[in-house]
């Protein structure tokens, strides 16, 4: 559900047009906070980690806390964030594998290198989940998504190419608008200017 309603615009230029989007949610992160607020509507709509009269304080707190999760990580997937996101997954990766290196032992793993995280041979011994707090959950949950958002030039080249085309289409047509309206064109959105091929392995190093 992560670009759910998406409008095919970029965040800024809504704030710049004065989109009526960026009235009812807060300038940042705008298309992601309606896309969140969707996906949490339609699991109401399906009684989908929807708490149940019988359900006791546990089950409710770990509904609210799966929610919670699914609306973060959608969140995280605002490329101004992308920054962040990647400081924060640096600085909880160290202490993750220190929890990992205990979980092993506890488990009585086979596996101890804990840089290649969780490996069959964890799975075999019944290592199944880490004792980590909810805010590091959350952000390798997000960090996932986000990999996976960004994943286009790592898949097949006629899968790539393809994808390279429809979100460049995206680009040139906001940046059509843009000229249209008289506002500055954003970045990678003038069809004039851009070159397609530079643009994606910049995307790519960066």
């Amino acid at each position: 559900a992560h670009d759910v309603l998406h409008l095919g615009l970029k965040n800024p230029f809504l704030v710049r047009a004065e989109h009526p989007l960026a009235e009812q949610y807060p300038h940042q992160s705008l298309q992601e906070k309606r896309s969140a607020e969707h996906c949490l509507a339609l699991l109401d709509k399906h009684g989908i980690l929807s708490p149940k009269e019988e359900d006791d304080n546990a089950t409710r707190q770990s509904l609210a806390d799966a929610r919670a999760l699914a609306e973060q990580v959608i969140l995280w997937t605002n490329m101004s964030r992308h920054g962040d996101l990647m400081q924060e997954t640096a600085e909880r990766a160290v202490p993750l594998a220190a929890v990992l290196d205990r979980a092993r032992k506890a488990a009585d793993s086979p596996e101890q290198n804990a840089s290649r995280g969780a490996t069959a041979a964890d799975l075999a011994a019944g290592l199944r989940a880490l004792p980590t707090d909810k805010e590091t959950r959350t952000i390798f949950a997000a960090f996932l998504l986000h990999c996976a958002d960004v994943s286009n030039p790592a898949k097949d080249w006629a899968q790539c190419e393809r994808w390279t085309g429809l979100v460049m289409n995206e680009f040139f047509t906001q940046g059509d608008l843009e000229k249209k309206l008289g506002m500055e064109v954003s970045m990678l959105c003038d069809r004039d200017a851009v070159s397609i091929p530079k643009s994606q392995t910049g995307f790519g190093d960066f």
